[in-house]
């Protein structure tokens, strides 16, 4: 499944497995130490999803701009709501506003490179 489709199929399944993850009582930890770092997770997984945010926004919008800029807002704000998710439905897991400054440094270096790679390639012409 291509275009708007397949970006959109890509978005709801990585916002669903950072759900499964942000709620799971003892989600699983990788063996590699910098990858076992609870912040690299955050920021590596809200950089994921900002960039998907952003390629579907992209697709739709003449201000790319303005798209990565959203892209950034949507993936703080679930960032955001995970944190009260995992207060409210859990017993095990607690809010870390560490993890959502994880989560905006993520979103946000990976929104600055992508509006920045487009306007150099937009201004390099064709």
């Amino acid at each position: 499944m291509g275009g708007w489709g397949g970006r959109l199929l890509l978005l709801a399944a990585w916002s669903g497995t950072i759900l499964w993850f942000s709620l799971d009582p003892s989600p699983p930890e990788p063996n590699v130490e910098l990858l076992a770092w609870d912040k690299f997770q955050h920021a590596a997984a809200y950089g994921v999803l900002a960039l998907l945010w952003g390629t579907f926004l992209v697709a739709f919008s003449e201000g790319r701009h303005w798209s990565w800029f959203r892209a950034f807002a949507a993936a703080v704000g679930y960032g955001a709501l995970m944190e009260v998710a995992q207060v409210v439905l859990t017993s095990t897991r607690r809010a870390e506003f560490g993890d959502l400054v994880a989560d905006a440094a993520g979103a946000g270096i990976v929104c600055l490179l992508a509006a920045t790679r487009r306007t150099r390639n937009r201004s390099e012409g064709p």
